[in-house]
């Protein structure tokens, strides 16, 4: 399989998971279908070898839950205030290989990419807290664990402090066994309206009218591309050379957006328009539009030749990969209103990067398109919602110059 052998160079599929695409696909893969597999295949995406634990030990069903797994972030029932019911919004992610490898950058991302988690469920940010584990800052490494130390809380206090979003709390515990590979946990919190609680996927008014797909913030980098999958791998000896994968954060790009975010649910909630609103995280286009359309039911045509980018040479798989922070992406009527409030409160008052711009629209057909200049480079099935497509599975399609992609996801 010389082909697959080329396209597969610099991913982290194990031989085993090669094979399983090869089976699902029917021939070798592209360059940009390796890209998606890798990402959606790692730890961090699919929980592959942790989800049955936490299935099996942790309870996500009770009369105070809202929403469990499966969005962005949970929420739970707080209280009552002045006869308006109100929601506590909460994310948890690790953020453990960046931290140890760029201890500043790797921290601060983590808290950046938790709070996006919160806000897009319509939460106010109201504060993050963190658990940490570092090594021995007195044993034979400690010049190394006391530079990640100052690195990693740093990169915490500066992203929350640029944001205006407190430290409420947290742990830490010194030992040896984290010599070689900090973790670095956070958490973020939001308070919501109860029945102002966003949802992660298309709404189901997009079956009436025509709804597009829009990205809002930094434009499109190769920072960050392949971060999900390395931060899924044994962190090995060559971990300065995956510097890299590291995404590279903007907190003060990023208060504006969430200042830009509220503007607009404000307007959407007072006008009762029925929208989705999603974080670009891991697996950046690509995962995003994919999950968007299959948890909603529905398909989707984007063109990559519009994503906004850094410049005009990046490959086909970082435009539909990279995990550049700051960004977001609203499901919204194809009228525009929402590009209104956004541009007005924020985009033109800012870095004049910043960006918005329309992608693609949402179908009735269970596909996801991704195509720049309509060549077909890619048609194949992954498996997405477990590991190896015990619950479902993700039927994608690419074509190019930049890339198709087609998404189906069939649950059980």
């Amino acid at each position: 399989m010389p082909q697959a052998a080329s396209v597969m160079e610099g991913l982290r599929l194990t031989p085993g998971e090669v094979q399983r695409m090869i089976e699902l696909l029917g021939r070798d893969p592209t360059r940009v279908e390796a890209t998606i597999f890798d990402t959606m295949w790692s730890e961090h995406c699919s929980y592959k070898s942790s989800r049955w634990v936490l299935k099996a030990h942790l309870p996500t069903e009770s009369p105070h839950v809202i929403l469990g797994p499966g969005e962005d972030a949970g929420v739970v029932r707080l209280g009552s205030h002045d006869g308006i019911e109100y929601a506590l919004v909460i994310g948890h992610e690790s953020h453990n290989h960046p931290s140890q490898v760029v201890p500043t950058e790797g921290a601060a991302t983590g808290i950046g990419g938790i709070v996006r988690d919160v806000n897009c469920m319509g939460a106010e940010v109201i504060g993050v807290l963190d658990a940490l584990r570092f090594g021995d800052p007195d044993g034979p490494r400690a010049a190394t664990v006391r530079e990640i130390v100052r690195g990693v809380v740093d990169g915490i206090w500066q992203y929350g402090d640029a944001l205006g979003v407190p430290n409420l709390g947290g742990d830490v515990f010194f030992s040896p066994r984290y010599d070689e590979n900090c973790l670095v946990n956070v958490v973020s919190l939001g308070l919501v309206r109860e029945d102002r609680v966003v949802r992660s996927r298309v709404p189901e008014a997009a079956k009436r009218e025509p709804y597009v797909l829009v990205l809002i913030g930094k434009p499109t980098d190769e920072t960050g591309f392949g971060g999900a999958s390395f931060a899924s791998a044994v962190l090995e000896g060559d971990a300065e050379g995956q510097r890299g994968h590291v995404q590279v954060p903007d907190p003060f790009l990023k208060r504006v957006l969430f200042e830009a975010n509220r503007a607009a649910l404000e307007w959407l909630h007072a006008e009762k328009v029925a929208f989705g609103f999603k974080d670009l995280g891991a697996g950046g286009i690509a995962c995003a539009s994919s999950e968007l359309a299959a948890s909603g039911g529905f398909g989707m045509d984007v063109d990559l030749d519009l994503v906004p980018a850094s410049r005009g040479d990046l490959p086909p798989e970082v435009l539909a990969c990279s995990e550049t922070q700051e960004r977001f992406a609203t499901m919204e009527r194809r009228q525009g209103e929402v590009a209104e409030w956004l541009q007005a409160v924020a985009l033109k008052a800012i870095d004049p990067e910043a960006v918005r711009k329309a992608l693609g629209q949402f179908t009735d057909v269970w596909d996801v398109l991704l195509t720049p200049e309509r060549e077909r480079v890619v048609r194949l099935l992954i498996e997405r919602v477990d590991y190896h497509g015990a619950n479902g599975e993700l039927k994608i399609t690419f074509s190019a110059t930049g890339t198709k992609l087609l998404a189906e996801e069939l649950v059980s």
